[in-house]
């Protein structure tokens, strides 16, 4: 164990701010690096990330859950971070979840003529990528993005095991489709 990583662990108890700086000035850049290359999040992100793993780190120790370190408190930040990057990284795949709003939306022009052909041919383009998929990648997506069903009525009417069966299936159409479309335009 390193002089750091001992000074480290041994402050938690008695001053836990020195043990937070000492972490911050030792392992923060290191981090972050190993964030934005690993995940493929930006700067800000990671340091969203390693700050939510040091307060981790922190709770686990007063709360009992980190009795003592098994390795060094760099490994276990990293540990911790690793998960906290995953975590992350699927709440923001969700969020920027797949949209046909993305693909048949159209600039700002003054011509609105051409604004609503160039609309109606991205529409009808994305409708014929998405129908020649077939079944089940069609009626899911169908239900999904047109009709606004819930995963449970989704589940229900393509008669699969559970909702979680028919996200499952959604992103596996999604990909798909993301591939043609994006071929496409």
């Amino acid at each position: 164990m390193s002089k750091i990583d001992k000074e480290i662990i041994d402050s938690f108890d008695e001053d836990p701010s020195h043990s937070i700086r000492l972490i911050y000035r030792y392992y923060r850049n290191d981090f972050i690096g190993w964030v934005v290359t690993n995940n493929r999040l930006n700067s800000d992100e990671a340091e969203e990330i390693f700050q939510a793993s040091v307060v981790a780190m922190y709770e686990n120790k007063i709360n009992g859950k980190l009795k003592e370190f098994t390795s060094s408190a760099k490994t276990y930040l990293f540990s911790v971070g690793k998960n906290k990057a995953k975590d992350y990284a699927k709440k923001k795949k969700n969020i920027e979840d797949f949209s046909f709003e993305r693909y048949v939306m159209f600039d700002n022009s003054d011509d609105e003529i051409a604004v609503k052909k160039d609309f109606e041919e991205r529409y009808e383009k994305v409708e014929a990528i998405l129908k020649s998929l077939g079944s089940p990648c069609y009626p899911l997506l169908r239900l999904f993005y047109f009709e606004r069903r819930s995963w449970k009525s989704i589940a229900a009417i393509l008669t699969y095991k559970n909702a979680n069966s028919a996200k499952n299936m959604k992103y596996k159409c999604e990909a798909k489709i993301r591939e043609q479309i994006n071929s496409y335009f």
